[in-house]
């Protein structure tokens, strides 16, 4: 059963986000689009706790009205910043499916520490005090019994259908594209079991994301003792400069995303709008170093091969990549090659840094994360949404902070979105995403726009 047969596609038909550019899907992919007028105030000296003995001083804050409009909300349900994120996210892709009195066949969510109250530890470590609530939300199964309590209030014996079937994906940066690419694989393997034994592949619909609330001394610390983060705390709007030669390290970012894959045939019997196709997935260890990726960007490319080979495309047929760009020296050069190693024999030069149209022969390169900052586990998820979007809307975010390409990266001559996004004359079918993290995971997603057409 080959994966153009329109009974084993699997689309997307919900979506859910909080991050710093909002907490609606529109408004915070319109921000994104518009970042040269969008005022940057989400980036700014961190809020929550005393950094002046850190190196980096910045963050990327979800918004403080939002986060107390949530908890005004949820506070019977849950508190903490990382629990509100999810909460918040997956009410709203299910909503937006219309699937939020029904069960999903499986949750996958991409969480670092077991979705830790890590506000809870410190106090613990400060006062000795901890209360329940803090001691349970030490497992994830405790956290999600809430969350799927509160999601599905009305159904008693939710979390008892549903323990069996929640997975937590703990791989740093790329935990939430590894979610997304284990529900699409799940829900592939059941369709086609299911018509094998000529059962109806009616409901079969999974949940992928994953959350984080970063802004915090345990991220800051650790972050910090790698060298990872940004040190340009005296101008945070110009820090995070992904693919620039003054980049100088990444800036922490918060929040979740959701989305809700479905059977074709299931998303179509119910009426239900559809997004985008997912189309394939690819992954693959470099094994090279804890925290380096091997020099050439061998995994990483191999984990692009292996997404196009499982969707059936050549490297010709894509139109966009949105890169895991962190504004690291080593990702971003890395990163780079390995593009460059699948793509290089139809990459050509193109300088762009003002109005750009598409160039037919390689693809265009932008990375979100001047905008978002660097949102770890969740960063897959709500990078996706936003590709998803670009897809639906034909438009691409810029490169925002790229005002000189890296010298070593100019010399691969690839195809990189300028400090103006592109929003027109654009003919974007298929859109690749990368997230690669520490420990040498390395994880690519293809999705397809979708003409919104059942046949």
């Amino acid at each position: 059963m080959s994966r153009n047969d329109n009974g084993c596609k699997i689309v997307i038909t919900g979506m859910g986000s909080v991050n710093p550019l909002g907490d609606l899907i529109d408004s915070s992919f319109n921000n994104l689009i518009n970042g040269d007028l969008y005022p940057l105030n989400q980036v700014d000296k961190i809020k929550r706790f005393d950094f002046s003995s850190f190196p980096s001083h910045i963050a990327f804050h979800v918004n403080d009205e939002i986060i107390s409009r949530m908890q005004n909300k949820y506070f019977s349900a849950i508190s903490t910043l990382n629990d509100l994120f999810l909460l918040h996210s997956l009410e709203t892709a299910l909503i937006d499916s219309n699937l939020k009195n029904r069960l999903p066949y499986v949750i996958y969510l991409g969480a670092e520490s077991g979705l830790i109250s890590y506000e809870n530890i410190f106090r613990y470590y400060k006062t000795g005090e901890v209360d329940s609530l803090s001691y349970s939300l030490r497992s994830p199964n405790e956290l999600l019994k809430r969350v799927v309590e509160y999601i599905w209030k009305d159904n008693k014996n939710s979390f008892s259908e549903l323990s069996k079937k929640i997975n937590i994906i703990s791989l740093a940066c790329a935990g939430s594209t590894a979610a997304i690419a284990y529900a699409y694989q799940k829900l592939k393997d059941e369709i086609i079991y299911r018509k094998i034994r000529g059962e109806s592949v009616n409901n079969l619909w999974a949940i992928a994301g994953g959350t984080i609330a970063a802004i915090n001394p345990h991220f800051l610390t650790g972050f910090s003792l790698l060298g990872a983060l940004s040190k340009k705390n005296d101008n945070p709007k110009l820090a995070s400069r992904p693919f620039d030669q003054n980049r100088d390290g990444f800036v922490l970012g918060e929040g979740a995303g959701i989305i809700i894959l479905e059977s074709y045939e299931s998303a179509c019997n119910r009426g239900a709008k559809i997004y985008a196709e997912i189309v394939g997935w690819g992954a693959a260890s470099d094994a090279h170093k804890m925290t380096d990726p091997h020099p050439e960007g061998k995994g990483a490319a191999r984990a692009i091969k292996n997404c196009l080979k499982n969707a059936q495309v050549m490297p010709t047929q894509i139109d966009y990549i949105n890169a895991h760009g962190t504004s690291t020296y080593q990702n971003d050069l890395l990163e780079s090659k390995a593009i460059a190693q699948v793509f290089q024999s139809q990459s050509q030069t193109q300088t762009q840094t003002q109005t750009q149209t598409q160039n037919e022969k390689s693809p265009l390169i932008s990375s979100h994360k001047s905008m978002i900052g660097h949102l770890i586990a969740a960063s897959g998820v709500v990078e996706s949404i936003f590709v998803i979007k670009s897809l639906q809307t034909q438009k691409i975010p810029a490169n925002y902070n790229l005002n000189k390409l890296d010298s070593e990266i100019e010399k691969l001559n690839l195809n990189f979105v300028g400090n103006k996004s592109i929003t027109s004359n654009l003919n974007i079918k298929y859109a690749l995403k990368n997230s690669f993290a520490f420990g040498g995971h390395n994880y690519s997603l293809l999705f397809k726009r979708s003409c919104n057409e059942c046949k």
